[in-house]
C-alpha cells in the first residue's frame, strides 16, 4: 500500500490510461462521451453505458488512491488491538482465531472511520487533478 500513496493521483491515473487505453485499448482514452456513439451490441444500448466506460479509469484511480490511508490506519490499529487484554482473554476462553480477529476488527475500526469522516474535502480536492488527466483533449482546445 505504499506505492500507491507515494504517487500522487493524477500520475496513478496516466499510468491507467497506458497500461488500459494506449497499450490493451479496452477503455477510452478520455473525456465523458464518445462523440457520435452508435451501439452496436444490446449491451451497449444500455442508457449510460457510453458514460460508464468512460467512468472505469478515473474511478480505479481514485479506489487505488484512496483506499490506500484507511488500510493502512486499519492495519495499525489491528496490531496495536492485537496486544489488548480483550483479545488475549478471548483467545484464552478458547474462542476460535476467526471470532477473536472478527473482536479485534470491531475495536480497530473506530480510527478508520474517524479518518474517512474528517477527509471527505481532501477526497474531492485530489480529484480536480484527475480530471486534468481524464478531461480528453488539451487546455486550449
Amino acid at each position: 500500500m505504499l506505492i500507491p500513496r507515494a504517487l500522487p493521483i493524477f500520475w496513478i491515473g496516466i499510468l491507467l490510461q497506458m497500461a488500459f487505453a494506449y497499450g490493451l485499448g479496452w477503455f477510452p482514452i478520455g473525456g465523458m462521451r464518445t462523440p457520435a456513439f452508435i451501439p452496436e451490441t444490446r449491451l451497449e444500448q444500455l442508457p449510460g453505458y457510453d458514460l460508464g466506460v468512460h467512468m472505469v479509469l478515473p474511478l480505479l484511480a481514485a479506489a487505488i488512491y484512496f483506499v490506500t490511508d484507511p488500510l493502512m490506519i486499519m492495519r495499525t490499529s489491528m496490531l496495536e488491538v492485537a496486544g489488548d487484554d480483550f483479545v488475549t482473554f478471548a483467545r484464552a476462553t478458547g474462542l476460535r482465531e476467526r471470532r477473536v480477529r472478527h473482536l479485534a476488527r470491531r475495536n480497530a475500526i473506530l480510527p478508520v472511520l474517524t479518518y474517512n469522516r474528517h477527509h471527505g474535502v481532501v477526497r474531492v480536492r485530489g480529484q480536480v487533478l484527475l480530471e486534468v488527466v481524464f478531461r480528453g483533449r488539451a487546455w486550449g482546445g
